[in-house]
C-alpha cells in the first residue's frame, strides 16, 4: 500500500481530520502571510537527486547538525545526500512503512505519522523535537512531505517551536480543496 493510501486511510479511521469544507480565502491568505515575512532571498543548492525526493534548499546548510523528516515512504535520496556531503543526521517518521529505506548511522526512524496528537500512530513535531534533541538545538532543518496532513500540524506547532528551524522544505497539498476554487493543486495566494 502507498504511502498516501495508507496515511489516508489512517487519517480516515482515526477521526476523519480531512477538511470537510474549504478555508475561507483570505484565512489562507493569512496562513500563507505568516511564512512570507520569514521568506530571506539566498543562492539555493539542491538536495537529493533530480526527481521526487530532491529539494531546492537554501545554501545555508553548513551548521546544521538535524533533520526532521517526516513522510519518508520508500525514498531517503534527500536525508542520505544530508548525510554524506554534510554529517546530518536525520529523524524520520513514516507509520505506512516499518523502516527506513536505507540504513545509515546518521538516521534515526519512527513508524508514526506526524499529526496534531501523541498516540500509537502518530506524533507531534514538538514532542518529536524534545524525544530527540531536547532544546538544546536551534540550527535544523524541517522537510515535510505528509499528505495534506501538513496544515495541522503547522497549526497545532507554536511558533516558538517553528522557529528553531533554520530552513522548512514544505510540500504543501490539496491547495485548491482549502480554498474551494476545485482545479489542478495551483495555489491559492
Amino acid at each position: 500500500m502507498s504511502f498516501t493510501s495508507r496515511f489516508k486511510e489512517t487519517m480516515v479511521e482515526s477521526a476523519g481530520l480531512f477538511l470537510d469544507k474549504p478555508a475561507a480565502p483570505e484565512g489562507i491568505r493569512a496562513f500563507l502571510d505568516q511564512f512570507r515575512s520569514l521568506i530571506v532571498p539566498v543562492d539555493l543548492v539542491r538536495v537529493g537527486g533530480a526527481a521526487d525526493g530532491g529539494y531546492l534548499v537554501p545554501n545555508d546548510i553548513e551548521g546544521v547538525r538535524n533533520c526532521f523528516s517526516p513522510g519518508v515512504d520508500v525514498k531517503a535520496t534527500f536525508e542520505n545526500e544530508l548525510a554524506e556531503r554534510y554529517g546530518i543526521r536525520s529523524f524520520m517518521a513514516d507509520a505506512s512503512v516499518s523502516e527506513p529505506p536505507l540504513d545509515s548511522e546518521y538516521f534515526d526512524f519512527d513508524p508514526k505519522f506526524l499529526g496534531s496528537r501523541n498516540d500509537d500512530i502518530f506524533i507531534t513535531l514538538s514532542n518529536w523535537i524534545d524525544e530527540k534533541v531536547g532544546d538544546g538545538d536551534n540550527e535544523m532543518i524541517l522537510q515535510i512531505d505528509i499528505e495534506g496532513a501538513e496544515y495541522e500540524v503547522f497549526v497545532e506547532t507554536p511558533m516558538e517551536v517553528l522557529r528553531r528551524f533554520r530552513m522548512m522544505i514544505v510540500e504543501f497539498h490539496d491547495l485548491e480543496r482549502l480554498s474551494g476554487l476545485g482545479g489542478d493543486g495551483g495555489t491559492c495566494a
